[in-house]
């Protein structure tokens, strides 16, 4: 689907079907990352037994990140090489382009890890999924709910500092303007790229903490709880910090901004198993 997105014809050409065609693509898309990630998360937690699950969640949860990262990381750079009208020709294209690599290796990892099941096993899990969902919404609906809201708390975190901030800081009243373009989307990607690096530590402090109460599902909460105060409190000086246009304080904002989002992401993956 990413790199569909960056084959579409445009609104000039097709008219409705263009963005109607984009809306399905990104629903595709994702569907797709969101549960190979849960997937990685769970297979990855489980393969800890117990030890460390907050770092080796945070990790995976960095792996997960770091295609946005990376995707970014073009988009400045393109920022940087191309004019605005070759931007908008054309080179919004590229960094979906490249999704039919990742989409190769992503192939090849999923051959790699493929095991026989037995026919008796299969067919028994065909025979109950159906009854298994329906005991599932039964028992445990609110115990979903809370993992959706939970994870939608990170997504809305997560994009809003990090993803649609480049546009944001590229508006002609702040850093962006004429000139600010490569700033802007350079100090958006050196964000995540430090987001990244800071999601395992995230992790670090629910496993110490962890240690001491002995129910990794309780300190993460805990963690959490910590983070959502955290990102509260610094989201308003933050935002004023960016909307200085003075880089280095801008740099500041988006760093305050890292910290929190970091320590939430990172004890994320073992609140949404262990709850």
């Amino acid at each position: 689907p990413s790199c569909l997105i960056g084959c579409l014809p445009t609104y000039q050409q097709v008219g409705w079907l263009a963005p109607i065609l984009l809306l399905i693509l990104r629903m595709i898309q994702g569907l797709a990352a969101g549960g190979e990630l849960v997937g990685a998360l769970i297979f990855t937690l489980e393969a800890t037994r117990g030890q460390h699950g907050g770092v080796w969640g945070g990790a995976c949860k960095a792996t997960g990140n770091f295609g946005s990262t990376a995707g970014i990381g073009v988009a400045a750079l393109l920022r940087c090489v191309l004019s605005d009208k070759d931007m908008l020709a054309w080179g919004w294209r590229v960094p979906f382009w490249m999704g039919i690599v990742f989409g190769i290796l992503g192939i090849i990892a999923r051959k790699s890890l493929q095991f026989e099941e037995g026919e008796t096993h299969r067919n028994a899990d065909r025979e109950s999924y159906c009854s298994y969902l329906s005991k599932l919404f039964r028992y445990h609906t609110s115990d979903m709910l809370i993992v959706v809201f939970v994870a939608a708390f990170w997504s809305c975190s997560y994009y809003t500092s990090f993803v649609w901030m480049g546009y944001y800081m590229h508006d002609p009243m702040l850093i962006g303007g004429s000139a600010g373009i490569k700033q802007a989307w350079g100090l958006c990607f050196a964000a995540n790229l430090l987001l990244v690096f800071c999601l395992p530590l995230g992790g670090y402090v629910g496993d110490v903490l962890g240690g001491r109460v002995r129910y990794p599902g309780k300190s993460s909460k805990t963690v959490l709880q910590l983070a959502i105060f955290l990102m509260v409190s610094v989201v308003l000086p933050a935002f004023m910090l960016i909307r200085t246009k003075e880089v280095p304080l801008v740099a500041l904002g988006l760093f305050l901004l890292a910290l929190p989002v970091a320590l939430f992401g990172g004890n994320l993956p073992v609140y949404m198993i262990t709850h």
